[in-house]
């Protein structure tokens, strides 16, 4: 006799049979089918942002990091809170420094919109420096842009060396967990006058409530804090889907994310 299908498993993963994902990696299969779509989106608008602040900007044909959301970046959808709330800083902030910059997707990005002289791009992966030295030069930008390599404790220090002044500069951090131990009180007094936007990872810690608020507290001398989740996206007023079904026009949105994102904004006080 068949088990009725219990409530929790009615997700796109819960119709799959168990069988069958046994020898499949179903998460996976997603995640190649994205990045089909994704090439087709790039082919389809010659490699160029086609909307968003970073509307213009070529792309890369082959991006180290994120190859399944290439066409999410390409509509300007991806991570699209962020686009905003970088896009709509104050105007003083004309230095912007990328930790964990990937491809340099919004370290070339802000250049090219003209929101920002300067950009300072820390990563850590060789390959994604290569990229994101590229993806400049692609766009006309690598005379404005100091690419380093991993943010250590001497954090300060670097950013000293490189003569970023907090009141011009805006900080994008997102180094999947590291943040908790780079933002250091240090850190946030050095950097009091500037805006700070995190993506947490506090779900790969054990007490991930308890590594949130301690971070919240460390700033809380010389910041406050908003946080948002990811929200809302149109695919159906987006040209360039037309010919997609509608399924996929919704798998174009995904980040591909396995947990719920939260991102944090610091402002100064």
């Amino acid at each position: 006799m068949k088990q009725p299908i219990r409530i929790e498993e009615l997700s796109l993963l819960g119709y799959v049979s168990k069988a069958f994902r046994r020898h499949l990696n179903f998460r996976r299969v997603v995640g190649l089918y994205r990045r089909r779509l994704s090439r087709k989106i790039f082919a389809k608008c010659g490699g160029i942002v086609q909307y968003g602040p970073f509307a213009g900007m070529q792309w890369l044909d082959n991006p180290r990091w994120g190859r399944s959301e290439q066409g999410v970046m390409i509509l300007g959808l991806y991570e699209q809170e962020v686009l905003e709330n970088l896009a709509g800083a104050p105007a003083h902030f004309r230095v912007f420094v990328d930790v964990g910059a990937a491809d340099g997707y919004y370290a070339v990005g802000l250049l090219h919109s003209g929101k920002v002289d300067r950009s300072v791009a820390f990563e850590s992966i060789p390959e994604c420096r290569t990229a994101i030295s590229r993806l400049a030069d692609k766009n006309g930008v690598l005379d404005k842009i100091t690419i380093l390599g991993t943010a250590s404790d001497r954090f300060v220090d670097t950013l000293r060396t490189h003569k970023i002044n907090s009141h011009e500069t805006m900080f994008l951090i997102d180094i999947e967990g590291a943040e908790f131990k780079v933002l250091t009180e240090e850190v946030f007094a050095f950097l009091k006058d500037s805006m700070i936007i995190v993506e947490t990872h506090a779900h790969i810690y054990a007490d991930p409530q308890g590594e949130m608020e301690r971070l919240v507290e460390r700033a809380s001398l010389t910041h406050r804090v908003t946080t948002w989740y990811p929200g809302a996206r149109n695919p159906w007023t987006i040209k360039e889907l037309e010919e997609f079904t509608e399924i996929d026009r919704w798998i174009l949105c995904s980040e591909g994310r396995v947990e719920v994102q939260q991102w944090l904004r610091f402002d100064p006080l």
